[in-house]
């Protein structure tokens, strides 16, 4: 009887190889929702706008100019809470400029971005501040005050230098959400960010 030579090839795990977990969300993405997909809108950066938009910011509309109306309206940073009148998507982007150093799309000066109004009941991610207001937001009520930061570009449960409340509600939390780091003139991922899901 013949036998066969049998000496298997030694596998291993590569570390770091596989997903631990799948629990999360993406800053500047809405949830799937067929009742409400439609409510996605398109513009363009404002020429103003000095710093590149991406998703999941607080903006501001301008009607656009003569001539310019299959573009949508002009987007900018919000500078207050009455001017919030869009939030920025990643929702069926495209074009945004991604850099080995930079992997986040940014949208600079002119380019098209995607927006979504308050009232359109979309329910989209943001990021929160920190894990501490993460935390105090555990067991909170939908309609809790929540204010957005003009400057780390995040929701905050403090009124204090902030815009708010925001007229949001709260539907969940994460602590291994993507959230955008910024540091100019770079945009990266921060995988184990704090952000919330807020319908608008």
């Amino acid at each position: 009887m013949g036998n066969v030579s049998f000496n298997p090839m030694t596998t291993t795990g590569i570390p770091d190889g596989f997903v631990l977990s799948t629990d999360g969300y993406v800053q500047g993405t809405f949830l799937d929702d067929p009742a409400n997909r439609y409510n996605l809108e398109g513009g363009y950066v404002a020429d103003a706008q000095s710093q590149p938009l991406w998703g999941g910011l607080a903006a501001t509309l301008a009607v656009p100019a003569v001539g310019v109306n299959a573009q949508g309206p002009a987007l900018s940073a919000a500078g207050s809470l009455s001017a919030i009148n869009a939030w920025t998507l990643f929702n069926q982007a495209s074009a945004g400029i991604i850099t080995p150093t930079s992997n986040v799309p940014l949208y600079a000066s002119g380019m098209s971005i995607n927006f979504a109004r308050p009232g359109s009941n979309l329910r989209i991610c943001l990021a929160v501040l920190n894990t501490t207001v993460l935390n105090a937001l555990v067991g909170a009520e939908p309609n809790v005050a929540l204010y957005w930061d003009p400057v780390n570009l995040c929701l905050t449960n403090s009124s204090s230098g902030t815009y708010g409340p925001l007229p949001v509600q709260l539907e969940a939390l994460s602590i291994t959400s993507k959230t955008v780091s910024y540091s100019s003139p770079n945009a990266t991922w921060n995988p184990t960010g704090a952000a919330a899901i807020v319908r608008i």
